[in-house]
């Protein structure tokens, strides 16, 4: 009886985890025909669940979406859900009838489960989503590519799973005509882009990457042949126009994430200068090939670092209520460059992000020693997250501010979450070793994932920058806005100071306030200047 009793208790949790996100339930036999079919659906479509097996299961979705169909069971992994997809019931369950499907096999089992989703709100949602992607063409454009292949790529090592990237175009006389036909170009993207983001490794990475090309992050197991068959095939029912492919290994063991990220950049822009003519093999070789490309940089850079060819700015971090000064956030500007961003950034590529960081911070207590006339003021320093990973630079930056105990109070270290959160327990440890000498600790850059939620509750900082992007958004979208709140009172729940960036205009800083935050940094209040001066204008901020 008890065991009865348990097994009942767990049949009841597997279907109660299924329907809490579909509406039917599908098994698929090796022979390819419905097997099993449980959910309520007559109201929906009419048709009894019970009425659907036996049948052929592609029969049951419209023509055009059978192959991506068929290509979702094919890919599909154990225990690794495949979707979701947007698709078309055939007229046989309704006209126009869509549902959002997501498949999954199990392990020591050959069936294949297809959850679909009719009528949920949250599968209107998801539908919604699915269908602007698609009419966009998904991916449009390298710098979408780039950002979904960098989170997919992020998502493969936190899981262990090899991938690859597979580069395609259309050469020849064929990309002339694409240039010069919207047409024609639109009618293969709108082709060719979900085709490609169904076999992605994540179910988005994979689209246009500009007239002509495209791009796919996939597992190393895709069946290169077939997969170039399906296309072909694709492509010979719209445009005929045959696309070559050439694929490039990822090597996600031998690089770090920021590596891999610079070669994804590095091997779409020579695709988009160059196409399949192109001759990186690995995102190893593309690595290399940048750093050996900006090699005169190198030597460029280390002697701006050298000669201090930078200047200290100023900008305030401002009360949103009172609008005084809570402090200063120190930041570089070159002098040969004004473009600092980009700058330290390639610091960060070719290891110098460490030399430069600890200049900087030897300038900036030399600068609360001799210049800062004795004030109080408090000064925040940015440090670069590669500086943060290096054990030898946080033993040199704690032995200076031992040095210079008596500046600490003055100062405020901003540093940035780390992507995984394996790291967040080091860095726990050195946030609490760098406040005992006296600092603040702020966290830099933070956005809204579960990984920066997560860090709140292992990180005791003193303050949290909300990242720029999520506050301009948090302006006209509901959705955005809420998590913005959610974070920021949690937060606050924390003792923990929300700091929210630029903010350009009064309307800004008024919904950040009344969301909770303290402070706001941004043009509105001033820009970064030679000197830490700021005075808050009563009048125009409504004060006087």
């Amino acid at each position: 009886m008890t065991d009865d009793h348990s097994l009942k208790a767990q049949r009841d949790r597997f279907l109660a985890f299924a329907f809490a996100s579909a509406d039917l339930l599908l098994e698929i036999s090796v022979e390819g025909r419905v097997s099993y079919a449980l959910g309520a659906i007559k109201g929906v479509t009419g048709a009894e669940a019970s009425s659907l097996v036996d049948r052929e299961w592609l029969s049951l979705f419209a023509e055009h979406d059978r192959p991506l169909l068929e290509s979702l069971r094919t890919r599909a992994r154990p225990v690794q859900r495949c979707g979701p997809l947007l698709v078309t019931l055939d007229e046989s369950l309704g006209a126009d009838r869509k549902a959002v499907v997501n498949g999954i096999t199990l392990p020591e089992s050959s069936v294949f489960y297809l959850a679909l989703g009719f009528t949920s709100v949250l599968m209107a949602r998801i539908g919604e989503t699915i269908s602007a992607n698609a009419e966009a063409g998904i991916i449009i454009g390298k710098g979408g590519f780039v950002e979904a292949a960098r989170e997919a790529v992020a998502l493969a090592r936190s899981l262990g799973q090899e991938i690859a990237l597979t580069l395609l175009d259309v050469g020849g006389p064929e990309r002339t005509k694409l240039q010069e036909d919207e047409t024609l170009w639109r009618e293969l993207s709108t082709v060719v882009t979900p085709f490609l983001a169904a076999r992605s490794v994540d179910g988005q990475s994979g689209g246009a990457i500009g007239r002509g090309r495209f791009g796919i992050l996939h597992g190393v197991d895709l069946d290169m042949s077939e997969f170039r068959r399906q296309l072909d095939r694709l492509s010979a029912k719209t445009v005929r126009m045959p696309l070559r492919a050439r694929t490039v290994r990822a090597d996600l063991k031998k690089m770090t994430e920021r590596e891999t990220a610079k070669a994804l950049i590095y091997t779409v822009n020579e695709f988009e200068r160059r196409g399949n003519e192109s001759e990186i093999k690995s995102l190893q070789t593309a690595f290399d090939e940048y750093l050996t490309e900006n090699a005169g940089k190198v030597g460029q850079f280390r002697t701006m670092i050298d000669q201090q060819r930078y200047e200290l700015c100023f900008q305030p971090v401002v009360d949103l209520t009172t609008r005084e000064a809570d402090h200063f956030e120190i930041l570089s500007r070159f002098l040969d460059d004004p473009a600092a961003i980009e700058w330290v950034s390639f610091g960060e590529d070719i290891g110098l992000a460490e030399d430069f960081d600890l200049a900087v911070f030897e300038r900036v207590i030399n600068y609360l020693h001799y210049k800062s006339g004795g004030q109080r003021t408090r000064f925040s320093v940015n440090l670069s997250p590669i500086s943060i990973e290096s054990d030898a630079f946080v033993l040199k930056l704690q032995e200076m501010l031992k040095k210079h105990a008596p500046l600490t109070p003055r100062l405020i270290l901003e540093i940035t979450v780390p992507e995984k959160s394996a790291g967040l327990e080091r860095i726990s440890k050195i946030v609490k070793d760098l406040q005992s000498s006296g600092v603040g600790i702020s966290l830099d850059d933070f956005g809204l994932s579960a990984a920066f939620m997560t860090s709140l509750q292992h990180l005791p900082v003193n303050y949290l920058k909300i990242d720029g992007p999520h506050v301009h958004r948090a302006q006209t979208m509901t959705r955005e806005a809420d998590r913005v709140r959610n974070l920021i009172a949690r937060a606050r729940d924390l003792d923990i100071k929300v700091i929210a960036e630029m903010i350009e205009d009064e309307g800004q800083a008024y919904r950040m306030r009344h969301m909770g935050a303290q402070l706001g940094q941004g043009h509105l209040f001033a820009s970064p200047k030679a000197k830490p001066e700021y005075k808050p204008d009563r009048k125009t901020f409504g004060l006087a």
